[in-house]
């Protein structure tokens, strides 16, 4: 009887050492799912499976920032960029890999949309959790890498003027160059007090063609000429300001002929003393059509246009003629002298003076 009773008490504590270990195991069991989980759930690449509910065409502009584009679109509105982003993924089966840049401090992720890449994505940690793994979350979209051909523009202007580009007021950073003496000017500026510069700015990364627009300091206006993705602008000059100037440059037009065929020597009133050009007039042979002989002359057709001012005390125009000249008892009846050319005045002591010419081709 005694050990029965013995038999019974060690079956008894059997039992409820079982029952202790088996509770503990499955405590222990379910620490240690709980700690998988976690372990498993602070893994990176279930920070990127959450972050890609948000890669659809509704949901990506939860994910754009500033630097999502690098500098692309620095000078247009981020609308541009966010649907031109998402006509990239709309409809496309999208998919992730780890990404060549992928550490396990900084996991980065290569999106792709039918295969063709479209951007890196890159997560941080956001949390702990119960076993204090970390909690991976979206940090930053990068797509600079797979952007699509953009244009660059070049802007000149006179220095001074202030551009903007879609609204944004450029800076130096932008400038390419700047305090440049117009070619043009090259031979006068000998004679100017103030020389004209221009400055050049250089936009790149642009999708759409871009609104630029150009402001003077003192208020004048501005013509643009536009060449491709070449912008140049000038300073405009109204028509009270260009008829007196017209009026002048046509009586030198005028003296210019005459000198030609030698009957009359008023162009060096108006030709800038010392010059180069004076010198070259003065070393023209004239003298080829003999003035005994010349019955008659006169102007077919002139016109004086296209002014450009440069400064109060600079501007340029177009001289286009037709002069002709009869004879009189001479080998030849008629001579036509036509003239195509940019002239270049500067004004000294209140006169204006021609100090420059160009020739120009048919086309200009």
């Amino acid at each position: 009887m005694k050990k029965e009773k013995k038999q019974s008490k060690f079956k008894k504590g059997l039992l409820i050492y079982m029952a202790v270990m088996l509770a503990a195991l499955a405590v222990g069991l379910t620490v240690f799912w709980f700690f998988i989980q976690d372990y498993e759930n602070g893994m990176p690449v279930h920070g990127m499976e959450r972050t890609m509910e948000s890669f659809n065409e509704e949901q990506i502009t939860n994910l754009i920032s500033d630097q999502t584009f690098g500098n692309a679109g620095a000078l247009e509105d981020s609308s541009v960029w966010v649907s031109w982003y998402q006509d990239q993924i709309r409809g496309k089966q999208l998919t992730f890999e780890e990404a060549r840049e992928n550490t396990a401090t900084t996991p980065t992720y290569l999106v792709k949309a039918d295969d063709q890449p479209v951007g890196k994505v890159t997560l941080k940690v956001t949390g702990k959790n119960a076993f204090k793994f970390n909690l991976w979350g979206f940090d930053r979209l990068d797509v600079s890498e797979y952007l699509p051909e953009t244009a660059t523009y070049t802007i000149n202007v006179p220095k001074g003027v202030a551009v903007t580009v879609n609204g944004h007021v450029l800076g130096e950073e932008y400038i390419t160059e700047n305090d440049v003496v117009y070619s043009e000017l090259s031979n006068i500026q000998t004679y100017l007090s103030e020389i004209p510069l221009s400055t050049t700015y250089k936009v790149s990364g642009l999708l759409n063609e871009p609104e630029i627009v150009a402001a003077s300091e003192n208020g004048r206006g501005l013509i643009l000429k536009k060449d491709d993705h070449n912008y140049a602008f000038s300073y405009a000059m109204s028509d009270a300001e260009i008829a007196p100037l017209k009026t002048m440059a046509e009586g030198v037009v005028n003296s210019y002929a005459m000198n030609f065929i030698d009957v009359s020597k008023q162009i060096y009133n108006y030709i800038m003393p010392g010059s180069e050009l004076e010198e070259n007039i003065k070393l023209t042979v004239t003298g080829f059509y003999p003035t005994k002989y010349i019955a008659s002359y006169g102007f077919d057709s002139m016109n004086v246009s296209n002014f450009n001012y440069y400064s109060d005390s600079c501007f340029s125009c177009d001289v286009q003629y037709n002069f002709h000249v009869k004879f009189q008892n001479f080998t030849v009846e008629q001579e036509s002298l036509p003239g195509n050319m940019r002239w270049y005045f500067v004004n000294k002591d209140g006169k204006w003076y021609l100090t420059d010419l160009g020739y120009l081709n048919e086309e200009s």
